[in-house]
């Protein structure tokens, strides 16, 4: 577990992911008492939920049990079991940050995503459905019910058809519980341990709404029960084993027709969209349940040994426990089993004398529509079976040698577009972003390592070290621009039993570095520079051509894309448009740049589309410094699950138009740039509060850079190409340092730059504040004894939505050094009025008592943290529900550990309604070199603290003069510099 982890499982305001990635959105409100700004339909509560905590979307509600189900702006249902939390944002955004609940979203919406535990995001696509649960560490683990979703945490996202179980959050990207295919299956999916636990929660939530379900009447597993149903006898058991022993006890072996129908219903679900989404039946639980009791007295004989394949098979892929259940039927039941085999690219098994019996059913009657007669005689035969001659060009059960294959020319690369001039990013990054069309999925990953080998791409590794590479294909198609995006088609390779893949068929990526400093305003076009050729997944029509524009609209908070494109393919043409076209765009783009959604096409035309609704699905991404970039992966699809093979897959890549339109990104603020810094702050605007050091142990290493201003504050820093936040338009409050040893400032009145995860560019006004500092690490730090230090500077604290006026900060600090050193300290802010204070329990004068442990080794060296520090004051800041408690984040500066940083925040309210600051601490005998806004305003050093002629406490000044600074200050600065430090003191 990481520091920051370590830190902020009790911090409900830290709203960034331990990695520091910060898919962080608001999750609390202003509210009015007794009228709120915002509301969602109340549809129902249960009574057992009791009334929610406030006005619905008036800030956090809390469920201790029950159920409150609410209807969304966007139309989405939700249903949020207790004990749970969750709130509504102004714009209608539901948060949950504890609990479990079941969404659902209608048919013709864009539902917005739903925040769940420390960050996941959780976007159905229209007419999909999802449930789920938080976790205590903040994970969310879910199920796609319906349709499909879009899971995003941890700077990575990723999209789950119905029937598959995921993972996100807590420094984690999302992930299928269960993975099938080239990935192991790992044990780190949903084990039986998790099952049985499931089915407790669920048997204590019937418990606890007797109202609603009557488990008695009901039974468990959905049959009735045997005996009466005993409370209390689910939660109980806390094993694999005694679940299964205890649900036998309450059931006995089920009834064969009866789980032969609950089989049954399942697998029709299966044929009909390809995963338990069109399930309605049994709950997971049940489904669990069912399982058991198969486990233990076998599958029902009326069900074909390939049929239980399939049904274990499903459920596996979805996270159940299936081990140990076997068969009594044939090994087919059908010529349906047999078929679906072959489509499946399963092995016929040999020598099946049912084998044999359908194989003779099946080509003495008339074939099934859209079967390549020929081909599955090929197979048959290659098994060893006897097909009628006339069949596949064979005789007997003798195998027929395949003839070789003429092969198919290979196409001409698309061509190189607007001048691309071919280079690619390569594969030294390890922050590269990916979207991807293949032949089993289409999808997007962050934070990847591109992988070439002899010049050609092969596939990429994973932030987790493990690697996607494309074993025996070859890339048909490439091209890039300027080292900032790429793409690529790779053909070839096998298919069902060993049959080779022409070169129409193909895997398609397009690949970029990280977007930076995005236009602030404007409305961008983009031209296609590249694309690779469309190919349907069974490659038995040569590759089409793809031509088009994008447009993104960008604004303080909002990003929109527009896409306006042509497919054309063999003689059918795709016209694609995405609503508002390329004047009012309308897909949303994540703030790190990543997009994606669905365009409608015309029902029934072409080869993709005949069969239900016919849609156009992509995957993107922006990319590069101001958003110069565009690329996304694409598929052309309708409704067959069970025949995904005529899909269409493609890629394209797009850069801006001439000058692109929009207002450019403030430029990078100049100043002194030093390595290997220490950086401690605390903000509102999705920040929150935490501490960044280098971190040496990345690969490669990554020093924190931090620019410094004239004034010694810090102006911006560079942590992470995710994390380099800079001051932008912003100005400098309350700037203050002391030589090159430590400096602060609060960033305000304007827009911030750089990149800050999911929060790039933010607005904050002169009342708000990115508090900030900044310093060079300890060095030679004392081995014992306490040191007391004096406070030499602070910011101003605010309130994070502005609402008040800045207040004052005062306090002292002592560390009491050793094998485990101890601070402690008494803080205390004024602020509209109203008095706070906080600290240790010895505070500064006995560090040990209470104190906060300080880091010595590690990449955390040399810092400190405190959560949960309770505050002394009644203001309107402490004057929400539950404790008033503050948090901070420091660190140690400076030769022999001369100074101190840290950064606060407090308060029990919504996110918005608590307070921020920095301070900086040093040993006597050490003043800052400024405390104000500029070099301009000296009222501070006018104060009476020092009389002319007075060397004392102006040592860290020497740096002004001999750096020639003391000529940037005006005349009558200059006058005032000299009139305050006296005789004592020459100038040149």
């Amino acid at each position: 577990m990481t520091q920051i982890q370590q830190r902020n499982t009790s911090l409900l305001t830290d709203v960034k992911l331990a990695s520091a990635s910060a898919l962080a959105t608001t999750l609390f409100a202003i509210f009015v008492p007794g009228s709120p700004l915002w509301a969602a339909e109340l549809v129902f509560t249960s009574a057992a939920s009791g009334t929610p905590s406030g006005d619905n979307g008036a800030g956090e509600q809390q469920i201790a049990s029950g159920i409150v189900q609410l209807k969304l702006d966007d139309g989405t249902t939700v249903s949020i079991m207790g004990p749970a939390r969750y709130s509504l944002s102004a714009d209608g955004q539901l948060s949950v940050p504890s609990g479990s609940f079941t969404a659902s979203a209608p048919t013709g919406t864009s539902p917005k995503p739903i925040i769940a535990g420390n960050g996941s995001q959780i976007i159905l696509k229209p007419g999909s459905s999802a449930n789920g649960k938080i976790a205590s560490d903040g994970s969310f683990s879910g199920f796609a019910l319906t349709g499909s979703m879009q899971v995003a945490s941890n700077g990575s996202s990723r999209s789950f058809s119905a029937g598959k179980a995921f993972k996100s959050g807590n420094g984690s990207g999302p992930s299928a519980t269960v993975t099938a295919g080239v990935q192991p299956n790992r044990s780190g999916g949903r084990t039986a341990l998790q099952q049985v636990q499931q089915a407790q929660r669920n048997a204590t939530q019937f418990l606890a709404n007797a109202s609603q379900t009557t488990p008695t009447a009901l039974g468990f597993a959905g049959v009735s029960q045997p005996q009466t149903f005993v409370p209390g006898t689910l939660q109980g058991a806390t094993t694999t084993a005694q679940f299964q022993a205890l649900v036998q006890a309450q059931t006995g072996q089920l009834d064969p027709a009866l789980a032969l129908q609950f089989i049954t219903e399942i697998l029709a679900a299966l044929q009909t969209t390809g995963g338990l989404g069109a399930y309605t039946g049994l709950s997971p639980a049940q489904i669990q349940a069912l399982l058991f009791n198969l486990q233990t007295f076998g599958a029902p004989a009326g069900i074909s040994q390939f049929q239980l394949e399939q049904f274990l098979r499903a459920l596996g892929n979805a996270g159940f426990t299936i081990t140990g259940i076997t068969g009594q039927g044939a090994s087919f039941g059908s010529i349906a089993d047999l078929l679906a085999l072959i489509a499946a690219g399963g092995t016929i098994p040999p020598g099946d004398p049912t084998v044999q019996s359908l194989i003779d059913i099946l080509f003495a009657n008339a074939f099934p529509p859209g079967l390549d007669v020929d081909e599955i005689a090929r197979l048959f035969r290659l098994a060893g079976y006897t097909v009628p001659p006339q069949y596949g060009g064979g005789t007997g059960g003798t195998p027929t040698p395949s003839p070789t294959p003429t092969p198919t020319p290979t196409p001409t690369p698309p061509p190189v577009l607007a001048g691309s001039d071919g280079v690619r990013p390569d594969g030294s990054r390890d922050d590269s972003i990916i979207a991807f069309a293949k032949i089993s999925e289409t999808g997007l990953d962050q934070d990847v390592t591109l992988i070439f080998e002899a010049g050609e791409f092969v596939g990429y590794r994973m932030a987790s070290g493990f690697e996607i590479k494309f074993v025996g294909r070859d890339e048909v198609e490439k091209g890039g621009d300027q080292g900032i995006i790429g793409w690529s088609r790779l053909a070839g390779g096998t298919k069902v039993l060993g049959a080779p893949r022409g070169p129409n068929s193909g895997d398609h990526f397009v690949y970029g570095v990280p977007l930076v400093n995005r236009p602030a305003t404007g409305l961008v076009t983009y031209d296609l520079i590249g694309y690779t050729s469309p190919t349907i997944r069974d490659d038995s029509v040569a590759p089409g051509s793809f031509d088009g524009k994008i447009s993104v609209s960008f604004g303080p908070a909002d990003i929109f894309l527009g896409l306006d494109a042509t497919v054309l393919f063999s003689s059918d043409v795709y016209d694609i448009l995405t609503t508002g076209g390329l004047t009012a765009p309308s897909i949303r783009v994540f703030p790190d740049g990543r997009f994606g959604g669905e365009a409608d096409l015309p029902d029934g035309v072409g080869i993709a589309c005949n069969q239900g609704d016919c849609r156009f699905v992509f995957e993107g991404f922006l990319a590069g410094d101001g958003a110069s970039h565009a690329g996304l992966a694409y598929t052309i699809r309708d409704d067959r699950s069970n025949n995904v093979t005529k899909w269409i897959d493609g890629s394209a890549a797009f850069r801006k138009a001439g000058d692109g339109g929009g207002d450019p990104p403030p430029p990078p603020p100049s100043g002194t740039v030093r390595e290997n810094q220490y950086v401690v702050y605390a903000a509102g605007n999705n920040i929150g509060i935490d501490s960044r050091t280098p971190a040496p142990n990345r690969n490669p290493p990554f020093p924190l850079n931090v620019t410094y201003s004239a004034s010694g504050a810090p102006i911006a820093y560079e942590w992470s190409a995710s994390e380099s936040p800079t001051i932008g338009t912003a100005k400098e409050f309350e700037s203050g340092s002391v030589g090159n040893i430590i400096g602060w400032t609060r960033w305000a009145d304007g827009t911030t730059g750089g990149a800050f995860y999911n929060n790039p560019e933010k607005i904050f006004s002169a009342t708000q504040g990115w508090h900030i500092l900044a310093g060079s690490p300890v060095t030679n730090i004392p081995t014992s004894g306490s040191v007391t230090y004096e406070l030499v500077g602070a910011t101003a604290p605010t309130i994070r939505d502005g609402s008040l006026a800045p207040g004052s900060f005062d306090g002292n600090l002592a560390v009491a050094f050793g094998a485990t050193p101890m601070v402690g300290f008494d803080f205390a802010v004024d602020i509209a009025g109203s008095s706070y204070s906080f600290g240790t329990a010895g505070g500064s004068s006995d560090p040990g008592n209470g104190g906060r442990p300080i880091e010595t080794s590690g990449d955390f060296a040399f810092t400190f943290f405190g959560n949960d520090l309770p505050v002394t004051g009644n203001g309107a800041i402490c004057a929400g529900s539950g404790a008033c408690n503050a948090s901070m984040r420091g660190f140690l500066a400076g030769e022999g550990a001369s100074h101190v940083g840290i950064s606060y925040t407090f308060g029990n309210g919504s996110f918005d309604q608590r307070v921020d600051g920095v301070a900086a601490f040093g040993v006597p005998g050490f003043s800052p070199t400024t405390t104000s806004n500029s070099l301009d305003d000296w009222s501070s050093w006018a104060a009476g603290t020092h009389s002319p002629g007075s060397t004392s406490g102006f040592g860290q000044l020497s740096h002004i003069l001999s750096d020639n600074r003391f000529e940037m200050l005006t005349a009558e600065s200059r006058a005032n510099f000299r009139e305050i430090l006296g005789t004592s003191f020459s100038f040149k």
